[in-house]
């Protein structure tokens, strides 16, 4: 009998081994997710290799959980696509207008309410809106970058000038005193440069439409213009730039770098330049940013990406934790996603955040931007009305004022009516 046991013994372990391998094998939780940005090849830190030294230590701690970064993918019609076809990974990372149109044709899972009401505490405010539809939050908050004013405290003081502009006025004053000439009045070196774009020149003129309390889209999403702000945007703007004039449509921005032109209209990813192109030289402490100068109020232009879920997730619970824990978790004073942010060059959108040391050499710059968000309206939209388009039309004199903004309403609406059409045409769920 005893010879018999031992096999029989051997068999019950085995099986028990066997059936213990399968249950831990079933439990694996895999998580895939387009992190967002695409890894370095120069051996440096940036956004992605952030991520995932985070990612692998929430392995760590959840020894449960794989987490697949596939970087990035912001082909609109690719996810699309993906999701039709049960490929879409379970979390995808794209500009907020985006996440709001994927979550309308049914793309996207709402972010459940404890994790909603933990980012409503804790997050900018400007942050949360964004990525807010209809009262629900529709993902994670990521990128976060919205228009300041850079100015060079060297060429300020340069030029006998105590302060950056803080009223509209007082910037074009500004700008024609220290726009610098050539003897025949040919500008050497402007007061005002740009990113360069028509799509940034529309970031500074609906700032400028913010500013001036005009309106774009009612709090129902109709496209409700105020075409007398729309004008008067429009003529100042071309006046700033026309040929000649104080603010440089194109060019200029090694010169800016350099300290040499006083101010910009830019981002807070402008710091990332810094690093870029002067490794050694600690140009930074010559920049300050403040607010973009002020019509009837302050305003300002932001743009966000953030991370949406799958609705078709296998492992929604676990998902969402992870990503509450990317969001939320306070790792040496800084969340995962506020790490990542620092090494983007954009605003953190958990406050707190800013004081830690991946903020610390350009803390001063960031909380100029900062400031900003505070007059930054939920904006995604608006993009939609290409005023910049019809101040550089004016400027090129390709037509004039009145028909480049009869021509920017028609395409404003025609954008809006065939939005409206392609979410019809794209309810998936």
């Amino acid at each position: 009998m005893r010879k018999l046991r031992l096999p029989v013994l051997l068999l019950t372990v085995a099986l028990a081994l066997g059936l213990a391998a399968h249950v831990g094998s079933a439990q694996e939780v895999v998580i895939r997710m387009y992190g967002g940005y695409p890894f370095r090849t120069d051996g440096e830190m940036g956004p992605a290799e952030v991520l995932d030294m985070y990612l692998r230590e929430y392995e760590r701690l959840n020894p449960h959980v794989r987490v697949e970064n596939l970087g990035r993918n912001l082909n609109v019609d690719q996810l699309i696509n993906l999701y039709i076809t049960d490929q879409m990974p379970d979390i995808i990372e794209i500009d907020v207008k985006f996440l709001a149109d994927f979550y309308r044709v049914g793309m996207l899972a709402p972010v459940p309410d404890d994790f909603a009401a933990k980012m409503r505490e804790n997050l900018f405010p400007s942050s949360v809106a964004f990525i807010t539809l209809a009262g629900r939050m529709i993902g994670v908050p990521l990128e976060n970058m919205v228009t300041g004013l850079w100015y060079s405290r060297d060429a300020l003081e340069d030029a006998g000038v105590a302060e950056p502009p803080k009223t509209l006025r007082e910037f074009e004053d500004m700008g024609r005193k220290l726009t610098k000439r050539a003897p025949d009045g040919s500008v050497e070196l402007p007061a005002v440069i740009h990113s360069q774009g028509e799509w940034a020149v529309n970031h500074i003129a609906l700032a400028m439409v913010s500013a001036e309390g005009g309106r774009i889209y009612d709090e129902l999403g109709r496209l409700d213009l105020d075409e007398s702000v729309l004008h008067q945007v429009l003529e100042r703007m071309v006046t700033w730039m026309r040929p000649n004039s104080f603010f440089a449509v194109d060019g200029f921005k090694r010169e800016f770098d350099y300290g040499l032109v006083p101010f910009g209209v830019g981002y807070p990813w402008w710091i990332q330049g810094y690093d870029l192109y002067y490794p050694g030289d600690d140009y930074t402490q010559n920049f300050g940013v403040t607010l973009f100068p002020a019509g009837r109020d302050y305003g300002a232009f932001m743009y966000a990406h953030g991370y949406g879920v799958n609705a078709n997730s296998e492992h929604l619970d676990e998902v969402w934790k992870l990503l509450e824990w990317l969001a939320l978790e306070e790792i040496d004073g800084i969340t995962p996603i506020g790490h990542m942010m620092a090494a983007q060059g954009s605003l953190p959108n958990r406050p707190q955040d800013i004081l830690a040391d991946p903020y610390a050499d350009y803390r001063e710059m960031y909380m100029g931007f900062i400031a900003n968000l505070d007059y930054a309206r939920n904006t995604p939209d608006w993009e939609r009305v290409n005023l910049g388009g019809a101040v550089l039309r004016v400027i090129n004199g390709e037509t004039h004022p009145v028909e480049a903004i009869a021509d920017a309403i028609r395409e404003a609406e025609a954008a809006t009516r065939a939005h409206e059409e392609w979410l019809a045409s794209q309810q998936l769920n």
